[in-house]
């Protein structure tokens, strides 16, 4: 069974899409975003603080998907 091409990506005369640009910017916000998290997180009390764990765990997955999308 034949799986369906990647479309080719549309040429826009400079060096990657729009979509990858804030891709881009967008991940570079990760760090700054995780460090204000976990200092926060460090502030919990055990109940919320397994509430914050599965809160970075979501995001680890989902900024791990996104940086694979680009």
């Amino acid at each position: 069974m034949d799986t369906p091409a990647r479309p080719p990506r549309r040429e826009t005369g400079r060096s990657g899409a729009p979509g990858d640009w804030s891709g881009s910017v967008g991940l570079a916000g990760i760090a700054p975003a995780a460090v204000a998290g976990w200092v926060d997180w460090a502030d919990l009390p055990p109940e919320q603080a397994r509430v914050g764990l599965a809160h970075a765990a979501t995001n680890a997955a989902a900024v791990a998907c996104y940086a694979v999308s680009l």
